[in-house]
């Protein structure tokens, strides 16, 4: 991936470090498996966060977790498995052949701007194309699941503060 010029996190103790303009992001990553950052080792998690934040102002911290399927799409506020793995206590999961992309722009000190969601549905062999119904189930959730707390998502995946 780094030949093609993208950069990854994610494997246990790495933190990776880009620059968008001016500001240092750092980006960590966690999944519940061993040859990754582990999501279910909280003291490493925390450890991982606070080395993030001495090398940038502005960290995005990452998860991969929770059950899978499209009886998991709640959020449940308990521990949740999925093949017999612990997978956490996550947010949201969703439908399997749909995705989105949040794109989020932050001002220098890191400060919420503008957020929008762009939805991705899997075809044929798990290609990714543009569209799907992931701006609807994504705010009909985050209303269900956090009520007047959740962020407002326009039907274009445009995103407010609540």
């Amino acid at each position: 991936m780094r030949p093609a010029g993208l950069a990854q996190t994610g494997l246990p103790g790495e933190i990776t470090v880009v620059r968008a303009g001016a500001t240092k992001v750092a980006f960590v990553a966690f999944a519940p498996y061993a040859y990754d950052a582990e999501l279910l080792n909280r003291p490493a998690a925390r450890s991982l966060i606070e080395r993030a934040v001495r090398e940038a102002p502005l960290v995005v911290v990452y998860m991969h977790a929770g059950a899978e399927g499209s009886a998991a799409d709640r959020v449940t506020g308990r521990e949740e498995d999925y093949l017999g793995e612990d997978r956490g206590n996550p947010a949201t999961d969703g439908d399997l052949d749909s995705s989105e992309i949040l794109h989020v722009t932050l001002s220098a000190t890191g400060r919420f701007e503008a957020a929008r969601i762009y939805p991705v549905q899997f075809a044929g062999t798990g290609r990714p194309v543009a569209g799907g119904g992931a701006i609807a189930f994504t705010s009909r959730l985050s209303t269900e699941d956090f009520g007047s707390s959740a962020a407002r998502i326009s039907r274009s995946g445009v995103i407010q503060a609540p």
